[in-house]
């Protein structure tokens, strides 16, 4: 389960010391939130734009409220969602600035968001996408596609579909799907594929095809 890990400094500079370092161990994520100066007339200083910032890093709003106030005194806030398993080396990271307060708050509305993402494992972990597009290594080394068509079995044998969902099992159980690369394992683990020849055996073997792929249709 994702989390942010939040500190609080009496002052900006063990702050902005802290966020530096946590960002050269590779947390680049983290966020400053300076403390704001009393006003001149004394008046309590408006926090709702900071409770929104602190809400943003993951932190409850309830307790975003709190923090928000120790901010309003003066307290610079560091907060930081540290990538699975490695929320303790954050943690380690900003004790060392010496901080007045220190909690770590578990990130609970990432389930909503990986149920209504394409990368739900992803999205829950904090981990970074490979990469966005769908064929990236049939792009990269510029292989040819085996084929385009969604369903070239069905449409070359002229089946009628069961479904026209492409995913009809995760969309009956509302599960979210692992991955939308239609290369996912070669993808992984970087190996090309086996063939980008849409008759392999044939043409292994020189024996003729039951069937020849049909001509592309002319535009009307």
């Amino acid at each position: 389960m994702p989390q942010t890990v939040t500190r609080t400094y009496d002052a900006s500079k063990p702050a902005t010391a802290a966020v530096n370092a946590l960002k050269k161990q590779g947390f680049a994520g983290a966020s400053l939130i300076a403390g704001l100066k009393p006003a001149a007339d004394g008046a309590e200083p408006a926090l709702d734009g900071v409770i929104a910032a602190i809400v943003a890093t993951g932190v409850p709003a309830a307790a975003a409220k709190t923090l928000a106030e120790a901010v309003g005194k003066g307290a610079s806030l560091v907060a930081v969602r540290p990538a699975f398993g490695t929320a303790g080396q954050a943690a380690e990271i900003l004790d060392s600035f010496g901080p007045t307060s220190a909690a770590t708050y578990v990130v609970t509305d990432e389930k909503a968001s990986a149920k209504t993402s394409s990368t739900p494992l992803s999205t829950a972990f904090g981990w970074a996408l490979l990469s966005k597009r769908q064929t990236p290594l049939s792009t990269d080394a510029k292989w040819a596609l085996l084929t385009d068509r969604k369903t070239p079995l069905s449409t070359d044998a002229n089946w009628k579909l069961l479904s026209d969902n492409p995913t009809p099992l995760s969309n009956k159980f509302n599960w979210p799907l692992l991955s939308n690369n239609k290369t996912p394992c070669s993808s992984w683990l970087n190996q090309p594929l086996l063939s980008n020849d849409a008759t392999p055996l044939s043409t292994k073997f020189n024996w003729p095809l039951l069937k020849a792929p049909s001509a592309p249709e002319k535009a009307a």
